[in-house]
């Protein structure tokens, strides 16, 4: 709809609208004590959820796009947008509402799982591309806007290495959100996009310019910067002849650094 109200009137959340629904979830996170918004479209489209500064973590918003699969994530504090694509564990259109409606609208404390994110910035949003517009809507002025990719696991040197290989292979395909091959966040202090690049453009001569030998050695940040909560219930027809399975997630954000060498 009208790509989600403008937005929801461009973040100031528009009161009334035929065809949004909103709920909120209750949290209790150490001394600190908030509410979790989400708006959604209700025919499925689209959902936005606002998660407020809480401790020592900034400010979250998210956009999920279901119709094109994507989503963006806004860290405001660190003036940082992601666009990444949606991955099965974002859910179906309505899963969160009917997850937080069947828990009352209360987070769950007693039973819950810990997730720890890890964001790889890697590559510069075009903003004339149709989801660059969208972004650059949502995110507004000042942010600095660059496709993302997440992961949770244990190997991330492992999935950096073969994000930049499946990068290598595709580099003649059009692309809207492939990361792109010199993007990657280094390392190394006061490292700013230039410098990565010639870094990695020195690191990649030396593979005498074979970016399938390129190894990835990478950094995450132990600090989170953003986290948002979920509460999935779907609906499981095989079971007990119809039951909802309900599972709650508290999700940790940090952004990861990667710096490259070449092996022989």
């Amino acid at each position: 709809m009208k790509l989600f109200v403008g937005l929801l009137m461009m973040m100031g959340i528009v009161k009334e609208c035929v065809g949004l629904e909103k709920v909120e979830l209750s949290i209790h996170e150490g001394s600190a004590n908030f509410k979790e918004k989400i708006f959604v479209d209700v025919s499925g489209n689209y959902e936005i959820i606002k998660v407020p500064q809480h401790n020592n973590l900034s400010a979250l918003e998210i956009f999920i796009d279901y119709q094109k699969g994507y989503r963006i994530e806004k860290i405001i504090s660190e003036r940082q947008c992601m666009v990444m694509k949606l991955d099965k564990s974002d859910g179906k259109p309505m899963d969160l509402v009917n997850g937080v409606k069947h828990a009352h609208n209360k987070f769950p404390t007693s039973s819950y799982t810990v997730v720890h994110e890890s964001i790889l910035t890697t590559g510069k949003v075009d903003l004339k591309s149709p989801i660059g517009k969208t972004a650059a809507q949502f995110c507004g002025t000042g942010m600095d806007i660059q496709h993302a990719v997440s992961y949770v696991g244990e190997d991330m040197n492992g999935f950096a290495t073969q994000l930049l290989r499946n990068a290598a292979e595709k580099k003649n395909e059009k692309r809207d959100m492939t990361p792109l091959q010199e993007d990657f966040r280094c390392c190394a202090k006061g490292c700013d996009l230039a410098k990565g690049q010639k870094e990695f453009r020195r690191k990649l001569n030396i593979c005498n310019g074979n970016q399938m030998k390129m190894v990835a050695s990478c950094k995450i940040n132990t600090n989170p910067r953003g986290c948002v909560y979920r509460v999935l219930c779907p609906y499981d027809s095989a079971k007990n002849k119809g039951y909802w399975v309900c599972t709650s997630k508290h999700i940790f954000k940090s952004f990861v650094c990667c710096d490259f060498t070449c092996k022989k």
